[in-house]
C-alpha cells in the first residue's frame, strides 16, 4: 500500500505533465490543420470514470459484453453520419462555439432557449463531475488505507486540485471561437492513457490470475457467482434505454459536442472518427466482462462492483498494476473535468452572464465594451462554482448510488434538448415556444422520475431505484418532450412566418461563401505586422462573441 503522500505526488506529477503536453501542443501544431487521429482519440473524452470503474457493475449484473452507451455511440456515427456532418458544417459556417449557442441559432437566436439549455447542462454537469469525485475518492482509499475514514478530506483536496488544473489550462485561452491544439493532444493523450491503463489490467486478469480468456470462462460457467454473471438476465429494455442515451450523449454532452464540434478542423477528421471511435470504443470495451467475471469469483461479495479494476491487482499484491489502474482512472476523470468545465464556462458567459452584464451596462453606457479578460474571469469563477456545487453533491447525495446509476442520471437530463436540436435541424414547424415548453416539460419529468427517487433513497428513506425504473424514467420523458414539442408547434407556428424561420436550407446555402475567423486571421498574419495583428484578433474575439449575442 502506499502513503497519502506518495499518491498525491503521483497525482501532482501526473497533472504536470499534462499541461506541459498541452503547452507543447499550443506551441507546436498548428491552429487549423487537420489531425485525424488526435481529433477521434479526442472523442474518446466520452469515456470517464464511469467508463473506467462504474461498466464493471453493468457486466456483473447483466453479463453484458458491450457497454451499451458505446453501442449507442456506434450506431450514431454508422446510420447518423450524415446529421453529425450537417452539425459541424452549420457550427464552421456560424463559429458556433456551444450547445445552447447552436440550439439558439437554430431558433432565430433565442437567447431565453439558449439560456435555458445552459441551466440545464449545469445542472446536469454537476453529478457528472461529482461521480469522478467518487470514482477518485474511492480509488485513493484503496491505495492508502489510513485515509479511510478522512474520504471526504480527501474529496475536498481532489476538488481543489482539479479546480486549479482546469483553471490554468482550459481558461488560458481569450478567443472563444479560436481552437485549442493543446486541449486535443492533451485529451487524445488521455484517451490513449485509458485505454492502454485496462488493458493492461484486463490482461493482467486474463493472463496472471487466470491462463488466458478461455480458462477464465471455463472457470466461471463452473463457479456460483461467475454462473450468476454468464447468465443474469440481459435486460434487454434496460439495454435499449442506455443505448439511446448514448445516441443521445454524442450530440447534446457538453463536452461531447465541444470535442465534437467545436473543436473540429474538417470534415476529413469526422471520416476518420467514423471508424476509429468504434473501434476505440470496443477496446474500451474489450475486458470489461472479464473483469466483472473475475472480481465476482475472486472477491468477497462485499467488495463493489465499482473498484474491480482496482482490487482485483491490489489482492494479488501486484502494486505496479493497481497504480497504471489508479492513473487510468485518474486520465478518465481529468479529461471530463477540463473539457466539461471549459464548455460550461463558455456556455454561461455567452448565454447568462454577458447577456446581464450588457443589460445592466446598457443602462449607464449606450456603448458598453466587453473585454476579454472578463470572460475569462467569468470562466475561471465558473470552474469554482461548479466544482464546488459538484463537491457538495458528491458529498450529500452520489456515494451512496453505483457509478453508473449518477452518470445515467446526469446524461438523462441533458437528452432532453436532443428532441430539440432534432427538431430544429429537420422540422420546419419548430418554433422557439414548443422548443421551450418541450424542455419544461423534459425537465420536470426528469426531476419526478429519475431526480426524485434518487435524492430520496440517498437518505435511505426509500430503496434505490432499480436501472429499469431509471430506464423507463428516461424514455417516458424523452416522449413528453417530443409529444410537448410537436403539439405546441403544431398551435404556435404561423403560415405566414415560414419565410422568417431562422437559417433555413435556403439561408444556409447562401451563406456557404462565408469565410471564418480562422481563415481571415491566417491571411492578415502574412501581411500585418506582430503588434497590429494581435489587436485585430482582440478585436474580432469580443466582436465575434458580442455578435452572437445579437
Amino acid at each position: 500500500m502506499l502513503s497519502i503522500w506518495t499518491v498525491g505526488s503521483i497525482v501532482a506529477v501526473y497533472l504536470g505533465l499534462l499541461f506541459l503536453l498541452a503547452f507543447w501542443g499550443e506551441r507546436k501544431l498548428r491552429d487549423n490543420q487537420q489531425h485525424p487521429v488526435l481529433y477521434s482519440l479526442g472523442l474518446g473524452v466520452h469515456c470517464t470514470s464511469w467508463a473506467f470503474f462504474g461498466t464493471t457493475t453493468q457486466a456483473t449484473q447483466y453479463g453484458w459484453a458491450m457497454v451499451p452507451t458505446y453501442a449507442g455511440i456506434m450506431l450514431a456515427m454508422a446510420f447518423a453520419f450524415p446529421v453529425i456532418l450537417k452539425i459541424s458544417r452549420l457550427c464552421q459556417q456560424h463559429n458556433v462555439s456551444s450547445l445552447p449557442d447552436f440550439i439558439g441559432l437554430r431558433y432565430r437566436h433565442s437567447h431565453l432557449l439558449a439560456a435555458l439549455i445552459t441551466l440545464l447542462c449545469f445542472i446536469g454537469v454537476i453529478p457528472y463531475i461529482a461521480l469522478q469525485l467518487d470514482a477518485i475518492t474511492e480509488t485513493i482509499n484503496l491505495l492508502t488505507p489510513d485515509t479511510q475514514n478522512s474520504s471526504n478530506t480527501v474529496g475536498f483536496y481532489v476538488a481543489a486540485l482539479m479546480a486549479l488544473f482546469a483553471i490554468l489550462f482550459g481558461t488560458r485561452t481569450l478567443n472563444l471561437t479560436d481552437k485549442h491544439p493543446g486541449l486535443l493532444v492533451t485529451i487524445a493523450a488521455e484517451s490513449a492513457i485509458k485505454l492502454l491503463a485496462l488493458c493492461i489490467v484486463g490482461l493482467f486478469v486474463c493472463y496472471s490470475l487466470f491462463d488466458g480468456v478461455l480458462d477464465l470462462v471455463a472457470k466461471a460457467s463452473q463457479h456460483p457467482q461467475g454462473q450468476k454473471v454468464l447468465h443474469a438476465d440481459a435486460a434487454p429494455w434496460v439495454y435499449i434505454s442506455h443505448v439511446l442515451l448514448g445516441i443521445c450523449s454524442l450530440f447534446v454532452l457538453p463536452r461531447q459536442f465541444h470535442m465534437n464540434f467545436v473543436e473540429l478542423n474538417g470534415e476529413g477528421e469526422l471520416r476518420t472518427a467514423r471508424w476509429l471511435l468504434p473501434l476505440y470504443l470496443l477496446g474500451m470495451s474489450a475486458f470489461v466482462l472479464p473483469i466483472a467475471l473475475a472480481g465476482s469469483m475472486l472477491l468477497a461479495s462485499d467488495v463493489k462492483t465499482d473498484t474491480y479494476v482496482m482490487v482485483l491487482p491490489l489482492m494479488a499484491d501486484n502494486l505496479p498494476v493497481a497504480i497504471i489502474a489508479f492513473v487510468g482512472g485518474l486520465s478518465a476523470i481529468t479529461s471530463m473535468v477540463i473539457v466539461a468545465t471549459l464548455a460550461l464556462g463558455i456556455m454561461i458567459a455567452n448565454n447568462l452572464v454577458t447577456p446581464l452584464w450588457l443589460k445592466a451596462r446598457l443602462r449607464q453606457d449606450p456603448e458598453p465594451a466587453m473585454k476579454a479578460s472578463g470572460l475569462l474571469s467569468i470562466r475561471r469563477l465558473t470552474v469554482l462554482v461548479v466544482l464546488s456545487v459538484a463537491y457538495w453533491y458528491h458529498l450529500n447525495v452520489s456515494q451512496s448510488a453505483p457509478l453508473f446509476k449518477s452518470g445515467i442520471i446526469a446524461i438523462a437530463l441533458i437528452a432532453q434538448s436532443f428532441p430539440i436540436l432534432l427538431f430544429g435541424l429537420y422540422w420546419r414547424r419548430s418554433t422557439q415556444q414548443a422548443a421551450q415548453c418541450a424542455l419544461l416539460a423534459g425537465f420536470c419529468c426528469w426531476i419526478m422520475w429519475l431526480l426524485y427517487p434518487s435524492i430520496v433513497s440517498s437518505y435511505y428513506f426509500n430503496p434505490p431505484p432499480s436501472d429499469a425504473e431509471l430506464g423507463l424514467g428516461f424514455v417516458y420523458s424523452l416522449t413528453i418532450n417530443c409529444i410537448v414539442f410537436v403539439l405546441v408547434a403544431l398551435v404556435t407556428y404561423r403560415q405566414d412566418a415560414r419565410g422568417e424561420h431562422n437559417d433555413s436550407e435556403e439561408a444556409i446555402a447562401r451563406q456557404t461563401l462565408a469565410v471564418r475567423v480562422n481563415d481571415l486571421l491566417a491571411l492578415t498574419q502574412r501581411v500585418l505586422d506582430e503588434h497590429t495583428q494581435r489587436e485585430l484578433v482582440s478585436q474580432l474575439s469580443v466582436g465575434v462573441h458580442q455578435h452572437s449575442q445579437g
